[in-house]
């Protein structure tokens, strides 16, 4: 597959998987991804709910395109986190966690028009109130389709 078919605008959104709160679950996070290539590799940005509300800046994509399995990772400029109390917070100080997005490009039936349907996934650590390391993984699906 050419990699060209990559380059462009799209549009898409996430949902979150099982291991969310029931609430979360029915959500569809839009967003808009502006993807470029650069030497063989996927470069671009994304901006979602995430980036508007907390951030000035998109976050940043960088992936592959491999027979017709794209991956993609997004990472936030700073560290996005959720309290014990479940409200969203940015730290600055911190890099921004990466959220890896795998997806099959396809073709709709009887056109020339590609879009992508994956999983993505968020893995970290964390020690808790005794100072025991935690670790984790979230994820969810997610689906784009090229605009321009």
């Amino acid at each position: 597959m050419n990699l060209t078919v990559i380059e462009g605008a799209w549009e898409g959104f996430f949902t979150y998987g099982p291991d969310y709160p029931i609430e979360y679950q029915s959500v569809q996070e839009a967003f808009t991804m502006e993807l470029n290539v650069v030497d063989g590799i996927i470069q671009g940005t994304c901006v979602d709910s995430f980036t508007k509300k907390y951030f000035d800046e998109p976050a940043k994509v960088e992936g592959t395109l491999i027979d017709g399995v794209l991956s993609l990772i997004k990472k936030y400029p700073y560290f996005l986190g959720t309290d014990e109390y479940e409200q969203t917070f940015v730290d600055r100080t911190l890099p921004g966690h990466e959220v890896h997005y795998i997806g099959q490009m396809k073709r709709k039936l009887f056109s020339r028009e590609y879009f992508v349907e994956g999983q993505w996934d968020i893995s970290g650590s964390y020690l808790d109130e005794d100072g025991i390391a935690r670790y984790y993984t979230d994820d969810g699906d997610w689906e784009m389709h090229r605009v321009r």
